[in-house]
């Protein structure tokens, strides 16, 4: 048999917190891209050691892979930011219709 669930309107699934986190690894790798393609701009790939591995980098699909990891981290962040917005939202009105139900059951 299914079992019905019931949610609160408190819950908000831990939207807020997934949305900092993923807002925190976007900003990660913006910093890492930017590190990666600034080395690349300032030593050529025939550097030796390890600024000419990472200058190597920016000349590979590594760029562009942790680009569509950054749009990705900060749609997803966009997102569960909008979510917790509107669980907020749906927690205030249910507020305002309990004090709605006590008022009236007070009269």
């Amino acid at each position: 048999m299914i079992r019905e669930r019931h949610f609160s309107v408190k819950d908000d699934f831990r939207t807020g917190s997934f949305s900092r986190l993923f807002f925190i690894l976007s900003v990660l790798l913006i910093i890492v891209l930017a590190f990666i393609l600034g080395i690349g701009f300032i030593f050529s790939a025939e550097t030796s050691g390890v600024l000419g591995s990472i200058a190597s980098l920016s000349d590979s699909t590594v760029v562009d892979t942790l680009t569509a990891f950054l749009i990705i981290c900060i749609g997803l962040s966009a997102i569960l930011f909008f979510f917790k917005r509107q669980f907020a939202k749906l927690d205030e009105i249910a507020k305002e219709f309990e004090d709605k139900l006590d008022e009236s059951e007070e009269e």
